[in-house]
């Protein structure tokens, strides 16, 4: 029998399904929805992963791997939905493009939070979501797809040349669906051309219409995040931040979050031109004449979660919209949140001057670690656990570690490069 979803209200314990558990963020949402009153279940492909040990989380499921199974993948949603009576399914990473795909088979058992393939697909793809900010009116970075190695060496020839629409400079070369800036290339116009041409040697064969890239005019000025949650268009959470601390170029692993008036008004006019459901994360490059240029979108979940404490609004962000938007949630000022094995491994070394070290070891001391718990720790230990496996898939399948983190759950448009 198919039960309807019960309507979130005040007081109100839910059953909640997650689904990338593996993620800090997941982790994040799970124990601030069980400190809410809430019974919170995960539905995973990895075999290990934060929330499976997490006392936050009543039980965790195994399912297959969205990438590879994407239909059984969501009736295996489906089911545990109806089997466990799920108020409330809440995708947390990349997997969120398999369950958006499969919306019409999920929403008619339970509330799934998120909006239907077409939408986030023009979000998620970098060159469809510079169009789409376009469209609404509002700066955007020059940027051009790129299907063949003949288009780039065009575009390559004709920067050279400054006969093109980019300024020179820098040009910033990216896949269209990608993450972690895994594989951004930087060409430079002070690059020797043999540096140069050595940059591209890798990328042009592999370039065509189902493996797309982009071409990118390189801003200068400071990188902002952030997250939001909005319903029918009204933000009910945001978040913004700076990324001080980074594993590699693009994962952040240090929150501090940052008061920027400007940043909120642009995120709220975006969710409200589009009546976006969901949450909203945003990479901005802020000029130094003031300019926001937003650089991509993730419409997920993301670790901007860490800088709402429990009790600070964000679960009635996403559970009770009514409530919420009378007043929005935002993180207190005073918070600093980080991830301690990552800002051991990548932020320690970040900035070898004695200068730096004193000033990774101030930040150090004053954030608190997202994932230890000294009621909940077996996630801090998990994360052993996860790294090796980790480590097994990058071997086996010759990508780097934060490839293999995300190999089960990519989503690459309807392009599978497995």
């Amino acid at each position: 029998m198919i039960t309807k979803p019960r309507p979130a209200s005040s007081g109100a314990r839910l059953n909640i399904l997650l689904t990338g558990g593996r993620a800090p963020a997941a982790l994040e949402l799970a124990r601030q929805f069980a400190d809410a009153g809430h019974r919170v279940f995960v539905a995973e492909s990895a075999p290990y992963h934060l929330c499976r040990v997490s006392r936050a989380v009543v039980h965790s499921f195994r399912v297959p791997m969205p990438s590879h199974e994407p239909e059984a993948y969501v009736d295996a949603l489906r089911t545990l939905i109806l089997t466990y009576r799920i108020d409330v399914l809440l995708p947390t990473c990349e997997e969120i493009m398999y369950i958006s795909k499969g919306l019409d088979r999920l929403q008619d058992v339970c509330r799934v939070f998120a909006e239907p393939i077409e939408v986030l697909n023009r979000l998620h793809n970098k060159h469809k979501f510079i169009q789409l900010v376009e469209e609404l009116g509002l700066p955007a970075p020059a940027t051009q797809l790129l299907t063949s190695g003949e288009e780039l060496q065009q575009l390559v020839s004709a920067w050279r040349d400054e006969s093109f629409t980019f300024s020179p400079g820098k040009i910033v070369l990216k896949p269209v669906y990608s993450r972690f800036a895994a594989h951004v290339i930087i060409l430079d116009a002070a690059d020797d051309p043999a540096l140069m041409d050595k940059k591209l040697a890798g990328l042009v064969p592999g370039l065509s219409t189902a493996y797309p890239w982009v071409a990118q005019q390189f801003i200068d000025g400071r990188q902002i995040c952030t997250y939001s949650v909005s319903h029918s268009g009204t933000v009910t959470a945001h978040a913004a931040y700076q990324t001080s601390y980074k594993a590699g170029l693009g994962a952040s692993i240090y929150f501090e979050p940052i008061e920027h008036p400007g940043i909120r008004h642009w995120v709220q006019a975006f969710a409200g031109q589009l009546q976006f459901n969901g949450q909203l994360a945003f990479d901005f490059i802020e000029t130094n004449e003031g300019v926001l240029c937003p650089i991509e979108c993730n419409p997920r979940t993301t670790s901007g979660v860490h800088l709402f404490g429990p009790g600070q609004g964000l679960v009635t962000a996403l559970l009770e919209p009514a409530t919420a938007a009378a007043m929005p949630a935002e993180p207190l000022p005073a918070t600093r949140t980080m991830l301690a094995m990552a800002m051991l491994s990548f932020g320690l070394w970040s900035d070898r001057s004695l200068r730096g070290w004193k000033r990774w070891h101030r930040d150090f001391r004053q954030a608190r670690d997202v994932i230890y718990r000294r009621h909940d720790s077996r996630p801090f230990w998990e994360q052993l656990r996860t790294f090796g496996e980790t480590r097994r898939i990058s071997k086996q399948r010759g990508v780097s570690l934060l490839a293999a983190t995300t190999y089960d759950i990519e989503w690459n448009g309807d392009y599978d490069r497995s």
